[in-house]
């Protein structure tokens, strides 16, 4: 065997295996995006949250989506969204109403004004039933 052929044989699978540790420690780091909420006449719907651009910034508007389903992929059709964020570490609450874009999907903007964790409480409601699911995200400085 060449030499050339040895060292790609060493080199290829070093590469993937770093590739796969940098994957899975990004993964470890990552915040849940998605939770469970309860609404006793309905059982459990599933609210998932993600941000365009991801991670969020600190500059401009930051697009949150939410996808409302039932356990299983079926369809839960709820009333209403609304949702209030904030810093970890502050005081400041912002607050807003997500908009229908979908049969299961909601939209609202974010505003982020600092670095750092963040926590969006999403409310869902479904024929006068209320329930909260909590998220914490990073925002990162824009660059």
């Amino acid at each position: 065997m060449s030499v050339t052929t040895k060292l790609t044989l060493l080199v290829i699978p070093a590469v993937l295996i770093v590739g796969g540790w940098v994957f899975w420690q990004q993964l470890r780091q990552s915040p849940t995006r998605q939770a469970a909420v309860d609404l006793p006449s309905f059982g459990l719907i599933i609210v998932r949250l993600t941000t365009d651009p991801l991670p969020p910034l600190t500059t401009g508007t930051v697009q949150m989506t939410l996808r409302i389903q039932a356990p299983g992929g079926r369809m839960a059709m709820v009333d209403r969204v609304t949702y209030s964020y904030g810093p970890v570490d502050g005081d400041q609450i912002f607050e807003g109403r997500a908009e229908a874009v979908g049969m299961e999907t909601f939209q609202g903007p974010l505003r982020f004004t600092t670095v750092g964790d963040w926590w969006i409480k999403v409310r869902v409601e479904k024929q006068g039933e209320s329930g909260e699911v909590n998220f914490t995200i990073p925002v990162e400085p824009a660059l």
